[in-house]
């Protein structure tokens, strides 16, 4: 299904006009990098730090070549670009904007011109009219990008949202500790674990899911030994799971990647037979905030002591936001 399928032929018009005004942020921000890789770094005014969850962009003069993102804490995420523009030697910074910010970086250092790169916030989710909130900034995100290339737009995302700007999907939402305690009180007087599960397949390291399953957007990878059961929560905002699926089995199998070298993926390489994968039925629950529940499951398994993959409170990442 297409984005644009959940939107009325009103709010398709009412997104575009705000799109038509938001095609330029507020101001921008000059990657620096004078002095070469090491040190790309950028100087963000104090307004702008607390611009949290929105899209973002960066720009690359003369040939306006853009990237477009969106984060729950645009302050962090940038701070992770500019991590990962100083790493070519890591996989994160071999993408195709990294690529190009180390290349300007190299090309200053030998004295030559400096191509610009810029980055700015191009609007928040409170900016967002009020018909077009119900929509999470992962779905913003594609249609702006759709947007874009439907104007000739020449672009650094390899996909239609999410190119390597999040490093984990992600709702674009912030959730309380309040929030996920009150979930997981729920969770532990009736959640109901998935009765079917699905088998890695040893050879391909691929997951076979039936047709109910692919629709799923909450799962869990099962690790089941002798000595103990350890879980991986993780969460989906595609149409379908099979794309999540497909990126979980390509890490396992890349051992030279980086991405490779997590405990989750160096045990399903080892141990493939003794995972299987759940698809969890998110219509047992009284929300359908995915963050909610991917961060409540996760606690909720913490709190039985059950061991966990996960290293944080959201499957690859993220925070959960206290106030």
């Amino acid at each position: 299904m297409n984005v644009t399928d959940i939107l009325s032929t009103p709010e398709k018009e009412k997104l575009n006009d705000f799109f038509d005004t938001v095609a330029t942020p507020r101001k921008n921000y000059q990657i620096r990098t004078k002095d070469g890789i090491p040190l790309i770094s950028a100087s963000v005014s104090a307004s702008a730090k607390k611009l949290k969850t929105g899209l973002y962009r960066f720009k690359r003069e003369p040939d306006d070549k853009k990237y477009i993102g969106f984060s729950t804490d645009i302050p962090k995420r940038l701070a992770k670009h500019l991590t990962t523009f100083r790493h070519p030697e890591k996989d994160v910074g071999k993408g195709a904007l990294p690529k190009a910010v180390q290349k300007n970086a190299k090309r200053v250092h030998k004295g030559k011109e400096n191509e610009q790169f810029l980055f700015g916030v191009l609007f928040t989710k409170e900016d967002l009219p009020q018909e077009l909130q119900h929509l999470s900034l992962a779905k913003i995100e594609q249609l702006y990008i759709d947007y874009k290339k439907s104007q000739g737009a020449s672009l650094f995302n390899k996909r239609r949202g999410g190119g390597g700007g999040h490093g984990k999907e992600g709702q674009a939402m912030q959730v309380t500790a309040a929030e996920v305690d009150a979930f997981v009180k729920k969770l532990h007087q009736n959640y109901t674990s998935p009765p079917k599960s699905y088998p890695i397949n040893p050879v391909t390291l691929q997951v076979e899911l039936t047709p109910s399953a692919k629709n799923g957007k909450i799962y869990a990878f099962k690790r089941t030994t002798e000595v103990e059961t350890k879980r991986y929560i993780g969460k989906t905002e595609r149409d379908s799971l099979v794309p999540r699926m497909a990126e979980h089995s390509s890490h396992a199998r890349n051992k030279e990647k980086d991405m490779s070298k997590k405990p989750l993926y160096k045990d399903i390489r080892k141990h493939p037979k003794q995972f299987r994968v759940q698809a969890i039925d998110t219509s047992q629950f009284e929300t359908d905030n995915l963050e909610l529940i991917e961060r409540g499951l996760i606690q909720y398994h913490q709190e039985k002591k059950q061991p966990l993959y996960n290293k944080n409170a959201g499957g690859g990442g993220g925070h959960t936001a206290r106030k």
